[in-house]
């Protein structure tokens, strides 16, 4: 009798594979290991995904969907660039906290998701998010809020990377909580852009 796939178990086996696929690297994970971190067998696997990069696929539209969405639901605040940026900056730390294990492998796993078949719109979402981000800054620029030499693109790339980087070294603990990480990056990155 074949295994039933319930929504349940395939949210274990990615929460399981996304975690290998983090520590491990997704080309060196392999379909048994995965499916022993479950207790199956690897074939059964397949009753689940047809494929790992199936896996990776899904992990990474989850983790895409809910960052655009977080970041969509900041820009309906309807508030002026400033806060907009800081609440944009705020909900990618969130989104890193959330999203540990899907954070890492869209940060080190480049060439591996460039591979993959274009299915899950991850292009696109990413495309949208940038425009966010940009658009932001560029409004804060043309406001006169911003410094006016600034470009928006290379603005927007620093403080990405600079936030999505905090998921490599940043642990929160109860003298230093994932807030005040976000007072400090809002106060260091914010500041220096202000006219």
């Amino acid at each position: 009798m074949a295994e039933k796939t319930s929504p349940d178990r395939r949210t274990e086996i990615l929460d399981n594979a996304a975690r290998l696929f983090a520590e491990q690297g997704i080309g060196s994970t392999s379909v048994r290991e995965i499916s022993a971190s479950v207790g199956m067998l690897s074939g059964s696997l397949y009753h689940h995904f047809v494929s790992k990069d199936e896996m990776v696929e899904e992990i990474l539209k989850g983790f895409l969907d809910d960052l655009q969405g977080r970041y969509r639901m900041v820009l309906e605040e309807g508030k002026g660039p400033r806060d907009t940026l800081e609440n944009l900056m705020r909900a990618t730390l969130e989104i890193i906290r959330d999203h540990p294990h899907a954070t890492q492998i869209y940060q080190t796993e480049v060439a591996y998701i460039q591979k993959l078949p274009k299915t899950t719109g991850a292009r696109a979402i990413s495309s949208d998010i940038a425009e966010m981000w940009v658009e932001t800054i560029e409004n804060g620029i043309t406001s006169g809020l911003f410094k006016k030499d600034l470009d928006a693109h290379v603005v927007h790339r620093l403080l990405r990377d600079s936030l999505w980087l905090t998921a490599r070294w940043f642990r929160p603990s109860s003298t230093y909580t994932l807030e005040k990480l976000g007072d400090d990056c809002a106060a260091l990155f914010l500041d220096g852009l202000m006219a």
